[in-house]
Order: structure tokens, then sequence, then C-alpha cells
């Protein structure tokens, strides 16, 4: 045979072997290399803002809203979401087609339009079960319940007038003949604020045009000028909302949803853990806190009109966190809702709902930020927790603590200058105990206020009785499959609805 020949092979037989070789080992290697590299989806969490609601209040240049109620296009849209996470995902975390509280949980902050939200999602996701939600009220949530209200906000820049510091550009953005026609659209005895504080004009403006928009009443003199009032308002909300570690201020304050994303990380390296699909249910204050402490907002990019926009009603924040053999990832995604391929209508299906790709910052071990998109697998959970730490303020929640007053020399009983650090800690939260309460923290979420360290802990006697009793039961019922007839739902809708009337 010509193999055990000590000649050399003739050149006729030695050029066909040496390109059949050549074509095999790209293919083995690249079956290879997809094989050991591609990871698989394990855990998502979705942090989503609620529904579309009614109008916000302006009431001497503060917004608030709450008294906002999810509408009808709201809770439409909201199961829409729910149709469209339950086509991307039940095969793919092996989810089934019943509600299993042991594999999907559903949560919110303890108002109404972001329940209902929630249980509208989750009868989009599964229309014959009980919609079972966690919530907690405001005053315990620490992780999803930024604020109550706008103007417990504005304290927070008080000191130096940050709120401000746009005007000049905003005026410019929205073109200042276009500042009157905005002034039409405000309540009665508020028409000079657009002069006074134009981004916060523009902002009350693009809210109400979002909200009629939500109820297919589009006003044409606003068309015109929607790109300007977006992107204004996305830079109002960078200033409430983002965070510039080099600012002294932001670093003792911190990366606001902080607490959130680390909580969200540890749920998904979690080994105890058997949840592979969550869903958190907030304001827009939350989800947009979300995106600029992951860098998809910052500094810069907020002052430029870009394919980034604000979150809309019912969009969402989606982290797939996937795992190889040695390595674990997240990539996140931004599920926006379109009414462009129909109205907002009770059985429409999720085809409203586009996945875009977030570029959220990353931060290595040697200090260098990346973007997730440069990597075709995302970011290390490590090199997220590692970005969100270094915007300074690790506890987030926490303003100031004896530690920080000690730092920023306020231990003392002498008076500071006014334009210290140490003065602001002291006129928002005089004390180095912060007033009277041991152990209190000023909390930013809550307007700076004195709030007690253990109020979290303080779960009212009947809330804990309804919850030991109640939530065993709807647990069990919910492991088992328990479904309600469209009956007796309607009929149990129909009940809690006139609780609220």
């Amino acid at each position: 045979m010509f193999f055990l020949r000590k000649q050399p092979l003739p050149l006729v037989l030695l050029v066909p072997l040496i390109i059949f070789i050549q074509l095999l080992l790209p293919e083995a290697v690249f079956s290879y290399t997809v094989a050991a590299e591609s990871p698989t989806l394990q855990k998502v969490t979705l942090v989503a803002r609620n529904g579309a609601r009614g109008l916000i209040n302006l009431t001497d240049t503060s917004l608030t809203c709450d008294g906002c109620t999810l509408s009808t296009a709201g809770k439409q849209m909201s199961v829409q979401l729910g149709q469209f996470l339950l086509s991307r995902y039940t095969n793919p975390l092996d989810l089934g087609d019943r509600f299993n509280a042991t594999l999907v949980g559903f949560h919110a902050t303890g108002t109404e339009r972001t329940i209902i939200t929630s249980e509208a999602i989750t009868m989009g996701m599964y229309p014959n079960a009980f919609p079972l939600v966690k919530y907690k009220p405001e005053s315990h949530d620490e992780l999803l319940g930024f604020t109550k209200s706008w103007p417990s906000w504005l304290l927070r820049d008080v000191w130096k007038e940050k709120l401000h510091a746009d005007d000049a550009w905003a005026i410019n953005m929205i073109g200042e003949r276009n500042i009157t026609t905005l002034s039409q659209f405000l309540p009665p005895n508020h028409g000079g604020m657009c002069m006074e504080s134009p981004s916060l004009c523009a902002l009350y403006v693009y809210d109400s045009y979002c909200v009629n928009a939500s109820e297919d009443v589009k006003d044409p003199t606003l068309q015109p000028l929607l790109g300007a009032l977006e992107s204004v308002s996305k830079r109002f909300a960078w200033r409430l909302y983002g965070v510039n570690p080099g600012n002294e201020v932001d670093e003792n304050i911190g990366p606001l949803a902080g607490p959130l994303i680390r909580d969200i990380m540890k749920e998904f390296v979690s080994t105890t853990s058997m949840i592979k699909f969550t869903v958190n249910v907030a304001p827009m204050s939350v989800v947009f806190a979300t995106l600029c402490n992951l860098g998809v907002f910052n500094a810069t990019n907020s002052l430029e009109e870009s394919s980034i926009h604000m979150p809309g009603f019912a969009d969402a924040i989606a982290f797939e966190y996937s795992t190889t053999a040695t390595q674990q990832y997240i990539k996140a995604y931004l599920f926006k809702y379109s009414s462009d391929n129909g109205d907002v209508k009770e059985g429409a299906t999720g085809n409203n709902y586009t996945a875009n790709l977030l570029s959220i910052s990353c931060t290595d071990k040697q200090g260098n930020i990346y973007f997730s998109d440069t990597n075709p697998d995302g970011c290390s959970v490590e090199d997220v927790l590692r970005y969100i730490e270094s915007q300074g303020g690790l506890e987030g929640k926490c303003y100031v603590t004896d530690s920080a007053l000690t730092s920023a020399d306020c231990d003392s009983e002498d008076a500071p200058a006014a334009d210290s650090l140490c003065y602001f800690y002291r006129s928002e939260c005089p004390g180095a105990q912060c007033g009277p309460i041991g152990g209190a923290i000023a909390d930013p979420s809550r307007g700076l206020a004195c709030q007690d360290a253990q109020l979290n802990k303080n779960t009212p006697y009947l809330t804990a009785t309804i919850v030991a009793i109640g939530a065993p039961c709807l647990l069990a019922g919910s492991m088992a499959g328990f479904y309600l007839s469209s009956r007796i739902r309607r009929l149990f809708s129909f009940l809690r609805k006139s609780t609220h009337e």
C-alpha cells in the first residue's frame, strides 16, 4: 500500500490530500469553538414601567402622581407585554404553560397602578391563572420604591440648583418661539412656568402628550416638537435620577438603582433560588434610574438626540443571565412598546413589542470601562457590579451616615460654611444621628427626610397576618396549577374594584 512506501508520495496524490485536510480542519475548529463558548440562558429579570395612567398633577411648579390610576389602555398594553414575554421566554427557560410560582415571580411597588400592571402582565402570560403579585408598601420597599412624588427629589439638587443648569440649552432645543405654544398645554395660572423652568415645562407637556396618545388622542400642534420635548425631558430626568461619579454630592448619594441592580445580580448567581423569571413593575423614575446607573444615559448622551428613548409606558428592561462552564454573562434589552402596529385594544397580541439590545457599561479588573455590545455574550456579572460600585455610595440608598458626617468635617458644633457639603447635610437633616432617632439615616428616596433604619422591619400586624395565612394557600394552589374559572375571576375583579371606589 502507498502509506507503507518509503518513497515520497507522488505530487498528483499529495496535493488532493492536503486540500482535503485543509477543508476538514476549519470545520472541526469552528464546531468546537461554538460548542465551547456558546452560553446557555438560565434566568431573566425585568424592571418594567407601569402601563399608561392618568395625567400627573401640576401644583405650584411641583409634579405629583399620587392619585394616578392605570387606564384601560395601560392595562391592555401590559397584557400585551405578558404575551410578548410568553413567546420569548417560555421555551428557552422551560417555564411551562401554567403559572408556577416556584419558577416565576411578579413584584410591584406599593401603588395601585404598578400592582395592576403586574397583574395584567401575569394574565398576558397565563390567561387563566390567579394573578399572584408580591408587593410592599412604599414606606417599606427599599428596592423599588425610590420616590413617592417628584417634589421630594428636588431637594437633592437644591444647594447647587443643578435643575436649572440646562435651561438655556432647553430653550434653544425647543425654540424660543415654541415656548408660548407649550404654555397653552399647562393648567391655569402656570403659563409663565415654561420660561422660568423650561425643562420642567417640557417634561410635563411631553408626559401629558404620551398619556393622551395612549388613548389615541394626538394633538397635531405638538407633533413637530416631540423630538425636542423628549430630548429635554430625558436631560431633566437625568438631572433628577442620574449620577455623575465626578460630582461630590452624587458620589455620596451613589447609584440610586444600585441596591436594585445588585439584588438582581445576587439572585442570578444564587444556587438556592429556583426562580427563573422575575418581573418587577415600578414607576418611570426607577426604570430611568436603572438605565442611568447602567451607563445607558450619561452626562454626555443625555444632551444629544439619539435612538435611546425615554422609557415609555409598559416598556421594560430585561436582564438575561447566561452561563458557560466557567463564565456568567449579562445581556440587557429594552422591550419597547409601540402602537404603530395597531390600536391599544382588547384582544391584541404582543406584536407591538420590539426587543432592542442595550449597550450597558461594565468595568474589567484593570478598571477599564467597556460596553456590553462589544462582546457577543455581554458583560460578566462581576464587571457589571464593578461598574455599579465605581459610581460611589456602596449603600446606594443612604445619603449620609455618621461616618460620612465625620469625613465631611461635620461632627463638631461649629457652624459650617454656607457652600459646604456639611451645610447641606445639616440643613436637610440636622444632628449627628439624623435627628432624634438613633441609628437613623437620611434617605434620598424619601426626600432626604430622616428615616428610622429599622423602618422596613416594622410590618403592620394585620398585613403580616394576612400574608402568613393567605400566602401559603395561594402558593400551594399556584404550584398545583390552581386556576379560576372566568366567571369567578370576573367576580373577584369586581369585588376588588368596588373596594377602591
